[in-house]
C-alpha cells in the first residue's frame, strides 16, 4: 500500500503486514500478499490458491462446518479453506477494504455479524418457510455478510458455503453455476442501495428443493466459485 495524505500510518503498517515485501509482480510491480504456496506473483498465487481451496471446500462435510452460523461458523470455513495458504487464515481483516465503495470497518464487522446470527436464529434456520420468504432472507444474508466481508480474502467463496449449509437447512441445494458474475455484482449494488429485490430473484432463480424437511444431505454439492467474477 503506498501511503497518501489520508492513510495514517498505522493504516499502512496495517497493509503491508499482509505483503510479502520480498516479491515483486511484474504487472503491479509491487509485492503480493504473503502466502505458503510459494507464489511471487499475483497469477502464480490466484492457480494455487484455486487449487487449494478447491480440496478443501470437498472436505467441509468431514469437519462439520459450519458449526454455528454466526461469525465463528464463517471463521470456521475460511480457515478450513484457506488454510494452506494464509497463515491468517480464518482471523478478521484488520484493514479497511472495498470495492466501488467502502465495506465495514473492522470494527463493524462483528456488530454486523451479530444482528445476522440474531436473525437466523430468531427465524430457527429459515426452515418450514415459504419458498419466497427462504430466498429473501438468504438474500439479506447474503447482503449483510457481503457488507460486513470479514476476511481480508476469500469472502465471497466463504460466503457461498456459508449460505449454501443454510440453504440447506430449510431442504434446499443452491445452484451457483447459474448465477452470472454480472448478475451478483449487479443485485449486491443494488441491496447496498437498499433494494434487496434483485438478490431474491437471483435465489429464487437458484434454489431447489431436494427434501420435505431440513437437512444436510445436499449441502456440499458444489465447488465454491469465485464470487461475481472477481477476486476476492
Amino acid at each position: 500500500m503506498i501511503r497518501t495524505h489520508w492513510a495514517p500510518e498505522a493504516e499502512v503498517d496495517r497493509w503491508n503486514a499482509y505483503l510479502d515485501p520480498t516479491t515483486n509482480d511484474p504487472m503491479t510491480c509491487g509485492p503480493i500478499l504473503a502466502n505458503m504456496v510459494g507464489a511471487t506473483t499475483w497469477a502464480e498465487l490466484r492457480a494455487r490458491e484455486d487449487a487449494f481451496v478447491t480440496v478443501r471446500a470437498m472436505t467441509l462435510h468431514t469437519q462439520g462446518l459450519p458449526g454455528t452460523y454466526d461469525l465463528n461458523g464463517l471463521r470456521g470455513i475460511h480457515r478450513h479453506l484457506f488454510q494452506d495458504v494464509y497463515e491468517w487464515a480464518g482471523e478478521l481483516r484488520t484493514v479497511t477494504t472495498g470495492k466501488c465503495e467502502p465495506f465495514a470497518t473492522p470494527d463493524e464487522i462483528a456488530p454486523i455479524m451479530q444482528r445476522v446470527c440474531d436473525r437466523i436464529i430468531a427465524l430457527r434456520l429459515f426452515r418450514n418457510m415459504a419458498v419466497l420468504a427462504v430466498c429473501t432472507e438468504l438474500a439479506r444474508v447474503y447482503h449483510q455478510t457481503n457488507l460486513a466481508h470479514p476476511f481480508r480474502i476469500g469472502n465471497g467463496r466463504t460466503l457461498r458455503e456459508f449460505v449454501t449449509a443454510l440453504a440447506a437447512e430449510s431442504g434446499h441445494t443452491l445452484d451457483w453455476a447459474s448465477i452470472s458474475g454480472d448478475v451478483e455484482m449487479s443485485a449486491l449494488r443494488r441491496a447496498r442501495q437498499g433494494d434487496l429485490s434483485a438478490l431474491v430473484t437471483m435465489f429464487e432463480g437458484a434454489l431447489h428443493r431436494v427434501s420435505p424437511g431440513p437437512g444436510p444431505s445436499s449441502r456440499f454439492s458444489a465447488i465454491p466459485h469465485r464470487s461475481g467474477g472477481v477476486w476476492r
